[in-house]
């Protein structure tokens, strides 16, 4: 009671998303081949805030979300969070933040952040908090966040859809 459960690994995969398996016997059994450990994002999460305990070094996620109503636009959110999670080789990792409206040009200017694998847990899955206060909705639409690496390769990304509400509308 009250343990926590392993979670089951799984099926490595490379580059393109397929599974990457070697035949072993006639009974079609396979065996993982191994891949680079190359930096890269697994999730990543919008959400209104972010706050990190700086003794459990836990973080807590509030208001996380797909979609913004605003009663008219341009609009502005009081605060806006970017959380990921990533992996792969240790040392530091240049990602880009984007955020691009409706119309494909970007919101503020790119934010160039550094992502850290430490060389005492290379193996680890590591997060990232980004928290942005006052982001301008110019229209209705939807809304990416890329993240990229120093090449300009889109490492991980989301999105979410800025829309109208009326007045008189229900909370969904």
């Amino acid at each position: 009671e009250g343990l926590a459960r392993p979670v089951p690994r799984r099926p490595v995969r490379n580059d393109v998303g397929k599974l990457r398996r070697k035949p072993r016997g006639r009974a079609g059994r396979h065996k993982r081949l191994s891949v680079s450990a190359e930096f890269r994002i697994h999730e990543v999460f919008v959400c209104d805030q972010i706050v990190h305990d700086s003794i459990t070094k836990k973080f807590t996620i509030h208001g996380l979300f797909d979609r913004i109503n605003s009663e008219k636009f341009p609009a502005v959110h009081p605060s806006f969070g970017v959380f990921f999670r990533y992996g792969g080789n240790v040392g530091d990792h240049s990602v880009i933040l984007i955020l691009q409206g409706p119309d494909g040009k970007s919101i503020g200017t790119d934010t160039e952040l550094t992502a850290t694998i430490p060389k005492e847990n290379p193996d680890a899955v590591a997060n990232y908090a980004y928290v942005a206060l006052g982001v301008p909705l110019m229209s209705e639409g939807k809304y990416s966040i890329f993240l990229k690496d120093k090449s300009g390769r889109v490492i991980g990304s989301t999105h979410f859809t800025a829309a109208r509400k009326s007045v008189g509308d229900k909370p969904s």
